[in-house]
C-alpha cells in the first residue's frame, strides 16, 4: 500500500481500488519506516567504536553449563536465553519483539501479494479463455452457416428429377460455388488462429507485466531472501511458459484438425459432385433415349398425320370409284330387252367398266406411292432425331464410344427399325387390300359383263337366225307365188 500526497490512500498492492483505513495507513508507515531504517543499517559500512583492541575470543568448553550447542542443536536457543543483563544491553527484548512483528508483517504482506498474483493470473486466464471461446464460437457459427449453404446447394444430388432438369452449366455451377467457399473457410481458420494468437499474446503481456509488478512488490516487502524470490519468479515464469506452450500445442492441434477436416470435406464434396455429375449424365442419357423411343412409338411416327390424310383421300377415292362402277353397272339396264341389246353395245359398256377399273387401279397405285414417299420422309425424320440423340449421348459422355454405340443399338435403333418395318408392313397391307378389292370388283364386273355379252351374242344369233328364217320364208313364199302364177 502507498499513500497519496494529501488525499485518500488506496490499496495498490492488490489493485483492489479500495480506500485504506487510517489505522492501516499508520501501521503501514511505521512498518515501512522500520523496514527502511533496517535496510539502511544493513547497507552501511561496519564501523567499530572500540578504544581497545578486539579481545581474543576463547572457545568455551562443551562441558560448561552455559554452553548452548546452537550449531548442532536449535539455532535460536541462545537468542531465547538473552536477558536484559546479557549481551545486547538494556532494551534488547523490546527490539527483538519489534523485529518479530516486522518479520510477521512482511510475511503477511508477502502472502497477500502472492495471493493477489494468483487471483490476477486466474482472472487474466479466465478473461483470455472467454475471448478464445468467443472466437471459436464465431468461427463455428460461420462454419455451420457455410455447411448449411453447401448442404442446400447439394440437396439436388438426392433428387433425380431436380438433378435431371439442370443443364450441364448448372451442375458445374454447383461445384464452382462449393470450390469458391473452400478458400473462404480456410481464411476463417487463419483468422481464428490469428485472433486466438492475439488474445494469447495480450494475455502473456499482461501476465508478464503483472508478474513484474508482483516481483517488485515482493522485493520491496523483503520477506524472503533474494534467492528465494528469484526461484519463485523462475517457477512462476516456468509455469506461465509451460501453460503457454500447452495452449499453443492445443491450438496447433485444433488448427491441424480443422485444416484436415476442411481437406477431407473438400475431398468428400468433390467426390459427391463427381458422382452427381455422373448421375446427371446417366439420367440425361436415359431421359434422351426414353424421349426418343417414346417419340418413335407416338402417333408422330407410328400413326403419322400424313398417312392418315392419305388414307382418308384413298377412302374418298374408293367411295367415288365404287359409285362410278355402280352407275356403270346400272347403265346395263338400259341395254336389256325390250331395248335393243347387242354384243357391240355390251362391248362398249364393258369397255367403260374396264376404264373405271383401270382408273381405280391407278388411284390405288398413286395413293400407295404417296404413302411410301411419306414413309421415306418419316424415316428421314427419324434418322435426324436419332442423330440428335447420338450427339446428346456423346455430349453427356456417360460411357465410352463403344458403350454408347451398343446402348443406342439396343435401346434406340431397335425401336426405330421396328417402326420402319411396321410402317412398310402397313403400306403393304393397304396396297394388298386395295388390290384385293379391285380384283373382287373386276371379278364381279367380269362375270356380269360376260353374262351380258353371252346374252347379247345369243340374242344377236337368235336375231340373225330369225332374220334368216324370215328371209327364207319370204323367199319361199315368193317362189311359190311365182309357181302359181
Amino acid at each position: 500500500m502507498a499513500g497519496g500526497g494529501g488525499g485518500s490512500t488506496f490499496d495498490t498492492l492488490t489493485r483492489s481500488g479500495k480506500t485504506a483505513s487510517m489505522p492501516g495507513i499508520t501501521a503501514h508507515r511505521l512498518l515501512t519506516g522500520a523496514e527502511q531504517h533496517l535496510l539502511r543499517s544493513l547497507a552501511a559500512d561496519k564501523v567499530s567504536h572500540a578504544r581497545s583492541p578486539v579481545k581474543k575470543i576463547a572457545l568455551r568448553d562443551p562441558n560448561d553449563p552455559t554452553f548452548q550447542p546452537s550449531v548442532f542443536g536449535e539455532g535460536l536457543a541462545e537468542v531465547r536465553n538473552l536477558t536484559e543483563a546479557g549481551p545486547g544491553g538494556a532494551g534488547i527484548a523490546e527490539r527483538l519483539a519489534g523485529l518479530a512483528l516486522m518479520h510477521a508483517s512482511r510475511g503477511e504482506r508477502h502472502s497477500l501479494t502472492a495471493a493477489a498474483w494468483d487471483a490476477e493470473r486466474t482472472a487474466l486466464v479466465e478473461f483470455t479463455r472467454d475471448a478464445v471461446h468467443l472466437c471459436v464460437s464465431t468461427f463455428r457459427d460461420r462454419l455451420d452457416d457455410s455447411d448449411a449453404d453447401i448442404a442446400n446447394e447439394t440437396a439436388v444430388y438426392h433428387n433425380d428429377a431436380g438433378l435431371m432438369e439442370l443443364e450441364e452449366a448448372g451442375v458445374h455451377r454447383i461445384w464452382d460455388q462449393i470450390a469458391a467457399q473452400m478458400p473462404v473457410r480456410s481464411g476463417w481458420i487463419d483468422a481464428l488462429a490469428a485472433d486466438v494468437e492475439a488474445a494469447a499474446e495480450a494475455n502473456r503481456v499482461q501476465l508478464r507485466e503483472s508478474l513484474s509488478y508482483v516481483m517488485d512488490a515482493l522485493v520491496a516487502v523483503a520477506s524472503q531472501a533474494r534467492g528465494e524470490l528469484e526461484r519463485y519468479a523462475a517457477d512462476e515464469t516456468m509455469a506461465l511458459n509451460r501453460a503457454s506452450i500447452d495452449d499453443r500445442r492445443g491450438m496447433a492441434e485444433l488448427l491441424r484438425r480443422l485444416r484436415v477436416r476442411e481437406v477431407e470435406k473438400e475431398k468428400r464434396e468433390r467426390e459427391a459432385w463427381v458422382a452427381a455429375l455422373e448421375g446427371w449424365r446417366n439420367l440425361r442419357t436415359e431421359h434422351s433415349i426414353n424421349l426418343f423411343v417414346a417419340r418413335i412409338r407416338s402417333d408422330e411416327f407410328a400413326n403419322p398425320p400424313a398417312r392418315q390424310g392419305l388414307l382418308r383421300d384413298l377412302a374418298d377415292d374408293q367411295h367415288k370409284a365404287h359409285a362410278s362402277l355402280t352407275e356403270q353397272v346400272t347403265q346395263l339396264q338400259s341395254l336389256l330387252p325390250p331395248v335393243s341389246m347387242s354384243a357391240v353395245a355390251i362391248e362398249g359398256w364393258r369397255g367403260g367398266l374396264a376404264t373405271l377399273h383401270q382408273a381405280w387401279d391407278a388411284t390405288v397405285g398413286r395413293s400407295v406411292s404417296r404413302m411410301q414417299e411419306a414413309e421415306v420422309a418419316l424415316q428421314a425424320s427419324a434418322l435426324e432425331a436419332f442423330e440428335v440423340l447420338r450427339l446428346d449421348v456423346a455430349r453427356y459422355a456417360a460411357a465410352d464410344e463403344a458403350a454408347q454405340a451398343a446402348l443406342l443399338e439396343e435401346r434406340a435403333v431397335g425401336p426405330m427399325r421396328l417402326r420402319e418395318d411396321t410402317a412398310a408392313h402397313f403400306v403393304g397391307r393397304v396396297k394388298g387390300s386395295m388390290e384385293e378389292q379391285s380384283d373382287t370388283w373386276k371379278g364381279r364386273a367380269g362375270k356380269l359383263s360376260d353374262f351380258a355379252l353371252a346374252v347379247a351374242v345369243l340374242r344377236d344369233e337368235h336375231r340373225r337366225s330369225s332374220v334368216d328364217i324370215h328371209d327364207t320364208n319370204v323367199q319361199d313364199l315368193a317362189d311359190r307365188r311365182g309357181e302359181h302364177e
